[in-house]
Parts: C-alpha cells; sequence; structure tokens
C-alpha cells in the first residue's frame, strides 16, 4: 500500500472557467454518467472497482472522459477508505500545469455521487488532435524506417520532459511509451504527459527518478542502443560520458535485466 500526505480535497464539481464546450453546462453528473460513449478501451479493474476511458465527439469537439466506480488509491489521510484515483489525477493536471509540465487541460471533474455504497467520478479532459503515443512513434519506424535526424528530433524532446518531470520532484509511477504523446508536426514536436493517476511528489531524487527511467526503458523494446544512449545524454543535458551518466545507465541496466527476470 502507497501512502502519500497530499491533501487532495475532494471537488465536488469543476468546470473549466474558459472555453468550456456548451453542452456541459446543461448537461449533469448523472447524464455524463450515462451518456453512450465511444470506449477507448479495456476496464481496468481492482478488487470490486473499475475505471475506463472514452471519447466524446461533441460536432467538431473532441474530449476525453474517464468514469470510474469503487476505484480507489490509499492516502495517508484516508489509509482505509481511500480516494478516487481520478480526484489525484485531477489534481495532478492542476499541479502539473502550474509548473509548466506538459499535459492535458481538465474541463470537468466531479466525484459528487455514491450509489449503493459505491463511489462514482468522471474526469473529462481536452483531446489532443494531431499527436500521437512515443509507442506508435517507434512502431511507425520500426515499419517504415525515420532519418536520423527525426530520431534526435523526437528522443529529445521525450527526454526533455521527462527531465522536467523530475526537476519539479514528481514521479509518474506508470512512464511507459504510450502515456507519452507528441505532436505530428513541429521541430522539435510537442510533448504531453498523459495517464497521471498514480503521479506523487517524491524524495529522495535518485531512487525515484531512476524507476521511471526503468519502466521507460524496459518498455521501448523497438530502441536500440544509440537511441538510448541519446535520451540519457539529453536526459543528463551532456555530450559526452561523464561518471554520473556512467552510473545512472549501470543502475538503469541493472534494474532493467532484474524487473525482465521476474515471472
Amino acid at each position: 500500500m502507497f501512502l502519500t500526505r497530499n491533501r487532495l480535497s475532494p471537488q465536488k464539481e469543476y468546470k473549466r472557467p474558459n472555453g468550456v464546450p456548451s453542452i456541459l453546462s446543461s448537461v449533469d453528473f448523472q447524464s455524463l454518467w450515462q451518456m453512450p460513449l465511444e470506449p477507448l478501451d479495456a476496464p481496468n479493474t481492482r478488487k470490486k472497482g473499475w475505471s475506463r476511458v472514452f471519447l466524446w465527439t461533441i460536432g467538431d469537439t473532441r474530449l476525453i472522459v474517464k468514469r470510474q466506480e469503487n476505484y480507489t488509491c490509499k492516502t495517508f489521510l484516508h489509509p482505509l477508505s481511500g480516494i478516487p484515483t481520478l480526484r489525484r489525477e485531477f489534481h495532478n493536471l492542476q499541479r502539473f500545469d502550474k509548473r509548466k509540465i506538459p499535459v492535458p487541460e481538465p474541463v470537468y471533474f466531479s466525484e459528487q455521487r455514491t450509489v449503493c455504497g459505491k463511489r462514482q467520478a468522471i474526469l473529462i479532459t481536452e483531446y489532443l488532435e494531431g499527436h500521437d503515443s512515443l509507442q506508435n512513434r517507434f512502431d511507425q519506424w520500426t515499419r517504415d524506417g525515420a532519418t536520423p535526424a527525426e530520431k534526435q528530433k523526437v528522443i529529445r524532446a521525450v527526454a526533455s520532459l521527462v527531465a522536467v518531470l523530475h526537476k519539479n520532484k514528481f514521479r509518474h509511477r506508470h512512464l511507459v511509451p504510450k502515456h507519452i504523446l507528441l505532436s505530428q508536426t513541429g521541430c522539435p514536436p510537442q510533448t504531453r504527459l498523459i495517464d497521471l493517476e498514480a503521479a506523487i511528489k517524491f524524495v529522495p531524487f535518485q531512487k525515484n527518478r531512476l524507476k521511471d527511467l526503468v519502466s521507460l526503458n524496459r518498455r521501448l523494446v523497438n530502441a536500440n542502443r544509440t537511441d538510448r544512449l541519446r535520451f540519457l545524454f539529453a536526459y543528463l543535458q551532456i555530450q559526452t560520458w561523464t561518471a554520473q551518466a556512467k552510473r545512472l545507465a549501470r543502475s538503469v541496466l541493472r534494474h532493467t535485466e532484474r524487473k525482465e527476470r521476474r515471472p
């Protein structure tokens, strides 16, 4: 069980003060809960709870909708009942934005309903048009190839994003290629972090950033040795090997191999 001291107070209802789609002004929680939407993945389940992501298309506007029921995490202030993980994600979106860590903008959030003892929550964020995931980008390169210059720009942009995250002493805790989005245009491409339900503030520094780096390194199966070295150098903002870079590389490699040996 992970305990965090962050005071994440409940939010009965939040609507973005600027540019909320007009339809949100006229619908309530129950309507949003029951509205038929296009699912984007299979539901995540935990004990007696579940969480699922949907796409909501309103004319020319698209939004990401997350619904969950009895899908909670333990906190220092709520060690038994826990809080909806969407509450933590909503607070993280706001905190990251204040610290200039690029993330989608929240449009709506509410956890105001409990039905038959089941806690329900909804989070709606902007849909990032013209973006795809780092996973899709590497899959595309594997199929179609990519120039070294194109790879370098993407790798540097991703490394800079992860470095900003860690410099602000946040750990993503599920840093995988599908949770890093890249704009399809731009030089360098714009980057965004998504799926922040588990992200936390951390101390000490080295141990926590290492876990994020190992998680990303394990799942970039299409990345070659050169790609990984470019990422490390860009992350550390260095041009050649240093003692610090060698220690970090050895730690990432050792922990990656240890993780891969586990059943």
